[in-house]
């Protein structure tokens, strides 16, 4: 991102749009090796996952220039990005260069980088407080159809785990601090 960044901060926006379109474009198609045309005949095994979804929004938003989209990318994928990089899911004796180890790395680091290098080459205007909040209640529909989708999957046999909603992934990466938090009870009376 720093060498994109000082490389592209000085060109004219064609080639500024043209390159981040370019990346974001191939991000896009990278991502998509790892699915199958079958693969989406089965709505259970599409990218609802959050940092998935980055990989379809970002192309969208830069294409077509689509502000909506891209506040959503800049404050729920920068940071969902981060946590996920923070907390890897996978275990630790996988092997380093395999196929999603070099997956999970490439489109988080896509994901958080991507729409911050948007705004400091000013393909968008920095984002102000309204869009946060608009994209707060656009995340929370969004985290509610996945809680749908995670219960009506598994209703019907297909297990899933969009945003780690049916397993304890988070509880285990966070440690003892999240199980004392659910242990703990608070009583008042009046």
């Amino acid at each position: 991102p720093f060498f994109l960044y000082f490389t592209l901060r000085n060109k004219p926006q064609q080639i500024i749009n043209f390159a981040l379109t370019f990346i974001s474009v191939g991000t896009f198609t990278v991502f998509f090796t790892r699915y199958s045309v079958d693969s989406f005949l089965e709505p259970w095994s599409w990218p609802w996952h959050l940092c998935n979804t980055a990989m379809l929004i970002l192309p969208i938003c830069i294409i077509f220039k689509t502000k909506r989209f891209f506040y959503f990318t800049i404050f729920i994928n920068v940071a969902g990005a981060l946590l996920a990089m923070l907390m890897p899911n996978y275990d630790e004796t996988a092997n380093l260069f395999s196929h999603f180890i070099i997956n999970f790395w490439y489109n988080h680091w896509i994901a958080f980088f991507m729409p911050i290098l948007c705004i400091a080459l000013k393909l968008f205007e920095r984002p102000k407080i309204k869009q946060f909040y608009y994209s707060l209640i656009f995340f929370f529909c969004y985290y509610a159809l996945m809680m749908f989708l995670n219960v009506y999957f598994t209703a019907i046999g297909h297990p899933t785990d969009f945003f780690f909603i049916n397993s304890d992934f988070i509880a285990d990466k966070l440690g003892d601090w999240a199980v004392k938090l659910f242990n703990k009870t608070m009583i008042i009376t009046l």
